[in-house]
Order: C-alpha cells, then sequence, then structure tokens
C-alpha cells in the first residue's frame, strides 16, 4: 500500500486521489475486477503479474501496466519468531539447494536466489509512507 501511496502522493487533491477504494482480497482478484471493469487501477506486485504473463496469461490479456512505483525489496519469506537466525540461515541455504537442483521451479517462480534480509532492508517502505503523508496522503482514499 505504501508504495502506491507513494506513487499516487503528487497527483493527489485534498487528501483524496480516488472516487472511491475496494478492497479485492488478492492480487488476482484485482486484475479480475479490471477485466471484468468494476475496478479502473489496481497495484500488483512484479512478480504475480510476471507469474501470470507467464503462466496464465488470460488473467492478464488486455490489462497494460502504466505505471510503476518506486523501487521497493522484494516480498519477504516470514517465519515463526521462535525460528533461530541458525535456523532461518538453514531455511534459506535449503530454498537456495532447492533452487538450483528444480531449475523448473526457479523458472517458474521467477527466482534466481533467496537473499539473507533484515527490517532495515524494508526501511524505504517506511520513508515513502513518511512522503505520502508529508504530502497530506496519509490514507489511501
Amino acid at each position: 500500500m505504501n508504495l502506491l501511496r507513494h506513487r499516487l502522493a503528487l497527483l493527489q487533491r485534498e487528501g483524496q486521489f480516488f472516487a472511491s477504494v475496494g478492497i479485492s482480497g488478492s492480487h488476482r482478484e484485482s486484475l479480475r475486477g479490471l477485466r471484468e471493469e468494476t475496478a479502473n487501477l489496481a497495484a500488483i506486485d512484479s512478480v504475480t503479474f510476471a507469474y501470470l504473463a507467464r503462466h496464465a496469461e488470460e488473467e492478464v490479456a488486455g490489462l497494460r501496466v502504466i505505471a510503476r512505483s518506486a523501487f521497493s525489496p522484494t516480498l519477504p519469506f516470514i517465519t515463526a519468531a521462535t525460528v533461530t537466525d541458525e535456523q532461518a540461515e538453514a531455511l534459506r541455504q535449503v530454498m537456495n539447494t532447492t533452487l538450483q537442483e528444480l531449475p523448473e521451479v526457479s523458472e517458474i517462480l521467477g527466482l534466481q536466489e533467496v537473499l539473507p534480509a533484515s527490517e532495515s532492508d524494508y526501511q524505504i517502505v517506511l520513508d515513502y509512507q513518511q512522503e505520502a503523508e508529508a504530502l497530506g496522503f496519509g490514507r489511501l482514499r
């Protein structure tokens, strides 16, 4: 949401950009709304859009990308808080070994490597939020 809000912040008027905002529940449902013309705009992450363009073309047929958000880290892999750093690293190594041993999985996912990440890697997303709020676009509406 912060990436979309950041992208639209300069275009908003009096804290508003959209006449109404709906929540579809998933990227695929948002795309369905665009295809069925019950929505005018949706924010879809590039990994999901590229995956569907390769493996479910009908879901993006007739749709087009009109703008891209600012760069940000990709979506993180999440574990329970009780997982130790050593266990998390072992999981990351297993995922990377699997991607190397099963290139078809790597191709389907569009993922070549799982990199280590920390909360500080995602600070830029909070910075985007603060920039949008400073421009008067505190809520996506």
